[in-house]
């Protein structure tokens, strides 16, 4: 999907640019294109290489989770 592979160069872009020039008050939207970017690629290695329609949803279900807990862990860390 055209528009999939565009996001995935943008925030890989987007977080090359932070690693040049971090700033402190974009942290918080580096870390959300962070797990984006994780998430869109990993979901992309799944959709080419598991082929079994089950445990492919299974194996996004679980990447989902996966993030959302990374995500919820981290912010967790920074304020308490």
């Amino acid at each position: 999907m055209l528009s999939h592979w565009l996001i995935q160069r943008f925030t890989a872009f987007f977080l090359f640019c932070f690693l040049i020039t971090p700033r402190t008050e974009l942290f918080f939207i580096f870390n959300i294109v962070l797990f984006a970017h994780v998430f869109l690629g990993v979901s992309e290695i799944l959709a080419d290489y598991v082929h079994n329609e089950n445990t492919k949803l299974f194996a996004a279900f679980l990447l989902k989770v996966l993030c959302l807990l990374l995500a919820k862990e981290f912010y967790a860390s920074l304020f308490f």
